[in-house]
């Protein structure tokens, strides 16, 4: 009696892995025998940075090469809309009508939310061997779909889990994707910082091998359309240079400006809330703030996008020691006056309220330049 249990549990096991290899097989072999492709998306995804959700609704219209690359595509969203054919990517901004060209996909933002690049990571997960498993079929609206689960990452650093997994339900007629959702945890590399997101698309509108389907090569731009004027970045403000006055409020609303702070070194940090490399930088930031507090020494957060609830929840997320500051109607004017258009951006001002040095971005040697130029102003 045992043995005929164990016997059948052997054979369920089997079967279940031999099916989970040619559900996985017939979704890449089919998706390598479409030639075009049309569907509609819907999009859920957890910002990396924070707990804001972002949603979109994406209609793609995609060519496929013979060698199962993405030959064209036109794909358009809520607020952008991108089209790609020979060497050349045009990103459309819908609300202000504008549009740019760039040469390759790796600037495109739709390409890496496209199911033909879902498809292209399965294939890496089953090349690389990871863990393919399928669950028990999952009925949605009636309509049967088979459930896998895909373990691309799963262990255990510095004490927390992180991992990279894939869900996924497949129409069990046709193989397309009915649902497709991406869960990643883990840290910046090289850092404590901790990240969580999630992104989910649901398919729909399916329209494969269409024998009208359009010459995407003949698109044209619509005649509204204008192309999208360069962005003209202006250099960093000169060491010794008088700084420019900042006004803002602390978190408790009391106000802030800069010409009061005279007397000691004050380091401006224009940062924004979804910038991987400002977020990098809290750490070396957190280290200076505790080194130089003795000092008069004050670290300045300028961020003119987010609003105080985001900008508390933020820090107090990634345990940010120096105080919060929150924009005011002339934390704009800040930017303008101080040249910033890359984030982080850093000015140290020295006692008499003059630059004393600037540096630009997020790198390995930042704290120890910024911890010298400190020490040379209170020598």
């Amino acid at each position: 009696m045992t043995r005929n249990i164990l016997i059948s549990i052997l054979l369920f096991l089997s079967c279940s892995f031999d099916t989970t290899g040619q559900v996985t097989e017939k979704i890449v072999k089919n998706f390598d025998n479409l030639r075009n492709l049309e569907y509609t998306s819907t999009l859920r995804e957890k910002d990396f940075f924070s707990d804001k959700i972002s949603n979109d609704t994406i209609r793609a219209l995609i060519s496929i090469s013979p060698s199962k690359e993405m030959k064209s595509f036109k794909i358009k969203g809520t607020d952008r809309e991108e089209i790609f054919h020979g060497n050349k990517l045009f990103k459309l901004n819908l609300s202000e009508n504008t549009y740019r060209v760039s040469a390759n996909t790796e600037n495109s933002v739709y390409f890496y939310r496209s199911l033909p690049y879902f498809i292209k990571e399965i294939k890496e997960s089953v090349k690389k061997q990871k863990s393919i498993i399928r669950l028990p079929d999952s009925i949605v609206n009636g309509i049967s779909y088979y459930y896998l689960h895909i373990t691309n990452l799963d262990t255990i650093k510095n004490g927390k889990r992180i991992f990279d997994l894939v869900s996924l339900l497949v129409d069990k007629e046709t193989y397309l994707p009915y649902y497709y959702k991406s869960d990643m945890q883990g840290f910046i590399d090289g850092t404590n910082t901790f990240l969580t997101t999630f992104s989910e698309y649901y398919f729909s509108d399916y329209k494969i091998n269409n024998k009208t389907f359009p010459d995407l090569a003949m698109i044209q731009i619509p005649s509204n359309f204008s192309l999208e004027k360069p962005k003209v970045s202006l250099p960093l403000l000169k060491d010794g240079t008088k700084a420019p006055e900042v006004e803002l409020s602390y978190a408790d609303g009391k106000l802030f400006n800069l010409e009061k702070e005279k007397g000691k070194v004050v380091l401006l940090n224009f940062t924004i809330n979804g910038c991987s490399h400002c977020i990098e930088a809290i750490e070396t930031l957190n280290r200076l703030f505790t080194k130089h507090k003795s000092e008069d020494f004050q670290i300045v957060s300028i961020n003119a996008y987010d609003n105080k609830e985001s900008i508390l929840k933020f820090n107090n997320r990634f345990n940010v020691k120096y105080p919060a500051f929150i924009k005011s109607e002339k934390t704009n004017k800040a930017l303008e006056d101080y040249h910033v258009d890359n984030y982080p951006t850093f000015y140290l001002i020295d006692k008499q309220g003059n630059i004393a040095r600037t540096f630009s971005g997020y790198y390995p040697t930042l704290e120890a330049e910024l911890n010298n130029a400190i020490d040379k102003i209170n020598d």
